[in-house]
């Protein structure tokens, strides 16, 4: 046995000693990776009303997660009872941090309306939930 170490049938040691290393090699394949798919932002953005002693409410939508490529912040609105967003519908405004207001003449004191808003990266969109219910204050005029 050359170059190994060996017993003979006697119990004797028998050549020389040989180190001998082995390389393992390991990769890991994450699902979907392989094929460039890659997912939408880790998380949905904070959604709030930031100005609401208006007509025009102003939304604020700003990202939770870090996005790859182009960013940008959607806002759908509806008011209460709408079957699609009679507000906005998907207004996108490029960024992490962005604001919009709602349209002119659309809603009226006391009225309710809901929201929602969205994180949106070269690879998809992450929604928040519905902000639901939220009413239009009374407008004083000085």
């Amino acid at each position: 046995m050359s170059g190994l170490r060996s017993r003979a049938a006697g119990g004797r040691r028998l050549g020389r000693t040989v180190t001998v290393t082995v390389t393992v090699a390991a990769a890991a394949v994450v699902a979907g990776s392989a094929t460039g798919v890659l997912a939408a932002p880790a998380s949905a953005p904070v959604a709030e009303v930031v100005v609401n002693e208006s007509l025009q409410p102003v939304l604020h939508g700003q990202a939770t997660a870090t996005g790859t490529g182009a960013q940008s912040i959607t806002f759908s609105a509806r008011t209460v009872g709408s079957a699609t967003w009679d507000l906005l519908d998907n207004v996108a405004v490029a960024g992490t941090d962005a604001y919009t207001q709602l349209p002119g003449g659309r809603l009226s004191i006391g009225q309710r309306f809901e929201y929602q808003t969205a994180h949106c990266d070269d690879t998809g969109c992450t929604s928040s939930a519905i902000k639901r219910l939220f009413t239009i204050e009374g407008v004083v005029d000085s």
